[in-house]
């Protein structure tokens, strides 16, 4: 009579070897993943700069036109009243980017009307990158420059 042999305790599982090989494949996805996940996110803040700046500039300009001046500099990102309405149903008091806000000025820097972008944590490559799309992208000259610590969309000089 043959003899037979007891069934098989062994359980199936991985080896350290197949482990560390998806560990090795995971960190190389990564790898390549977080530099797109950081151009994505700049050029996400970009593009949200570059359009609330031209929503805004069109804002300014319908007040200055209706008015029959640019309206007086408010206190910080807080608008004069006259300014409020035509700016009700934009995005004027969101972060453009993290740490960031908007602010209105007249009569500042040498620049008579202007939208400048105040922050706590400077991005030049969003900033240039917003140049690049408003302007000549060159944040020393333009309509778009950087001044003072802050980065000016002039209307008028």
């Amino acid at each position: 009579m043959p003899r037979r042999l007891p069934p098989s305790t062994r359980k199936a599982a991985f080896t350290l070897v197949e482990i560390m090989i998806v560990v090795v494949i995971i960190g190389i996805l990564a790898t390549m993943g977080i530099p797109a996940f950081k151009k994505s996110k700049i050029n996400a803040y970009a593009s949200r700069i570059v359009n609330n700046m031209r929503v805004f500039s069109g804002a300014f300009e319908t007040h200055a036109t209706d008015h029959g001046t640019w309206a007086p500099d408010g206190q910080g990102n807080e608008l004069p009243a006259t300014v409020q309405p035509y700016l009700e149903a934009t995005s004027w008091y969101e972060e453009p980017i993290p740490g960031g806000w908007y602010d209105w000025e007249y009569d500042r820097a040498g620049i008579t009307a202007s939208i400048s972008l105040a922050y706590e944590k400077d991005l030049p490559e969003v900033f240039l990158k917003v140049d690049r799309q408003l302007d000549d992208g060159n944040l020393a000259t333009g309509n778009f420059i950087k001044a003072e610590g802050r980065y000016f969309y002039i209307l008028e000089r």
